[in-house]
């Protein structure tokens, strides 16, 4: 379940974790923000944004928004597609997703 999730796959992750020099290059391609491929029905996703390649079909999809213009199929629900986001940088990923700290890891996390 991908809840209240932010995925970022492809070129986009590169904005905020560029590679150093001599790191993999991505011969194969890049990376894509869900690989399920061949996956039916064990995801669900739930408040959530995905940039990048998303592979499978999922179970249930609730308020969820992808960069692809043709989203994975879903048994229940729907993505709503929004290609703006193929563009994001590191920007707006520290704007919608800042590197957390110390302190904010502490107020978002429950231990049980």
């Amino acid at each position: 379940m991908f809840d209240h999730s932010l995925l970022v796959g492809g070129d986009r992750m590169l904005e905020r974790y560029p590679l150093p020099d001599g790191a993999n290059d991505f011969t194969s391609g890049l990376p894509a923000a869900v690989n399920a491929a061949g996956s039916v029905d064990q995801m669900s996703a739930k408040d959530s944004v995905f940039v990048g390649g998303v592979r499978g079909t999922f179970l249930e999809v609730e308020n969820s928004t992808i960069s692809a213009a043709e989203p994975p199929e879903a048994t229940s629900g729907s993505f709503t597609s929004d290609p703006s986001l193929r563009d994001i940088d590191a920007e707006w990923l520290e704007a919608n997703a800042p590197m957390p700290t110390d302190e904010r890891l502490a107020q978002i996390w429950v231990l049980r």
